[in-house]
């Protein structure tokens, strides 16, 4: 039997050698049938030391070609157990009670397996707890059909390319931030229940939050010193333990810091866009005598939709001439690099205005930046043109506006002027709720809206 198995596994490869094992079984009868004959893989069992070679070999020479395999049985870590078959009926202790030696074998395969399987397990650990980032909470490696190792999300299954020694956790950081699905499948134990009865995260990040304050200062025109309230930072603190809260400097800076982040993708937006840019540009002094320039520029992007956009609204210090705007207005156009996607630009009838568009057009014309020569390129503000109709028509009547002016300031003028005037209209039974107001004589709709409430209050 033994030889003819050793003929089958000459002719397989090393690899695939098989060898067989006879199980310890004593046998009254002599039958020496091979209902106990099993194979198994030859390289689940460790290979033979030189010296035990020498010594099996030694052993057979001795016994006639028998190898007393008994004490293989004591190896430890053993998943198969060695041995002959007695045909004389005479053998050791063990083998005069086979079924407690079946049960003996049995339990060390079991006991050896589950040690195979700890070590295994233990391996599988120290492999993983290598990994000391905190985005492995949230991700698992695994291995594709195709042998390439991605790095995939445990909540939304997003799957990212992934190297233990070529690639970081960056990407993998940024995909923890904004997984939808991360506070969903959290640990109930690490969540907080919200208003409207739903899990969410017990820590917050507090990036995300620093950006929210800047936003609500900056759309809400909040001074910087408002993260510095106490109670605002008591409200901070009673809504999460966790936050961090900030000074006005920090505040600064996250404010300056999302402009420029937001002045970043605008240039991208306008680099990229196939059509041209209109622009519309006005210049004022306040009342602190203080002149003050603004350029909006007005497109249609990608998906049709009509934009509006400030690009400059900064201070201009005097001379306010038209050689020093078309120079600020040139500058600003290189800063954005939309220079060469300028078709119109829209101003009022200001004198200065008109120089300042012939060398801004002169300029681009220059450069062959302008459609039909600049035909198109100066644009006359409607609105200023029809606020100059009116008050062309008002001069008409301009004894009768003055009056209505000064009579508006004597009675907003002190607060008992203004408690006897509203008597007045009580006994008159002027029925109107609406105050008086006081024109801007350079906006046309101001002088009508005056003039129609004081129509109302002429009988009081």
């Amino acid at each position: 039997m033994r030889n003819n198995a050793t003929g089958s596994e000459d002719s397989r490869p090393p690899h695939y050698r098989k060898r067989k094992i006879i199980s310890v079984e004593d046998s009254d009868d002599g039958d020496d049938d091979d209902d106990d004959v099993f194979e198994t893989e030859k390289e689940d069992f460790p290979k033979p030391r030189d010296d035990e070679r020498a010594n099996s070999s030694k052993k057979k020479k001795d016994s006639g070609g028998k190898v007393d395999r008994g004490k293989v049985n004591s190896q430890p870590k053993k998943k198969m157990m060695f041995g002959v078959r007695k045909k004389n009926g005479k053998g050791s202790a063990s083998d005069k009670t086979p079924s407690s030696q079946n049960k003996n074998n049995s339990n060390n395969d079991e006991h050896d397996e589950s040690e195979t399987d700890d070590e295994e397990e233990n391996g599988t650990e120290q492999r993983q707890s290598r990994r000391h980032s905190s985005v492995w909470e949230d991700f698992e490696p695994i291995i594709k059909k195709d042998g390439t190792q991605k790095a995939q999300c445990k909540h939304c299954k997003t799957e990212y390319k992934f190297h233990s020694h070529k690639t970081g956790t960056t990407c993998l950081r940024r995909h923890q931030l904004r997984c939808l699905q991360t506070a969903k499948s959290k640990n109930v134990a690490h969540m907080l229940v919200t208003a409207d009865a739903k899990l969410q995260a017990r820590k917050i990040d507090q990036l995300v939050f620093r950006e929210m304050v800047a936003k609500s200062i900056i759309q809400h025109d909040l001074p910087f010193s408002y993260v510095e309230y106490e109670r605002v930072r008591a409200v901070w603190k009673y809504l999460n333990a966790d936050v961090q809260v900030i000074s006005r400097n920090t505040a600064v800076a996250d404010v300056t810091k999302f402009y420029e982040n937001e002045k970043t993708a605008l240039k991208r937006e306008l680099r990229n866009l196939p059509g041209r840019i209109s622009f519309t540009s006005d210049l004022w002094t306040a009342v602190t005598d203080e002149g003050y320039v603004c350029l909006t520029a007005h497109y249609i992007d990608r998906n049709w939709q009509l934009k509006n956009k400030i690009l400059v609204f900064n201070a201009l210090p005097p001379p306010h001439s038209g050689v020093k705007l078309a120079v600020h207005l040139l500058e600003m156009l290189k800063e954005w690099g939309i220079e060469k996607k300028v078709f119109s630009l829209t101003l009022d009838n200001a004198t200065s205005n008109d120089c300042m568009q012939d060398i801004l057009k002169s300029q681009l014309v220059l450069r062959d930046d302008l459609l039909c020569g600049g035909e198109f390129f100066h644009v006359r503000c409607s609105a200023h043109i029809l606020n100059l109709i009116v008050q062309d028509g008002l001069k008409v009547i301009v004894s009768s506006l003055h009056k209505t002016r000064e009579s508006i300031k004597y009675v907003t003028a002190s607060e008992s002027r203004e408690i006897t005037f509203k008597r007045s209209c009580e006994s008159a039974r002027v029925d109107e709720e609406r105050e008086l107001i006081l024109d801007v004589p350079t906006r046309w709709n101001s002088t009508y809206k005056m003039l129609e409430r004081a129509l109302k209050y002429r009988a009081g």
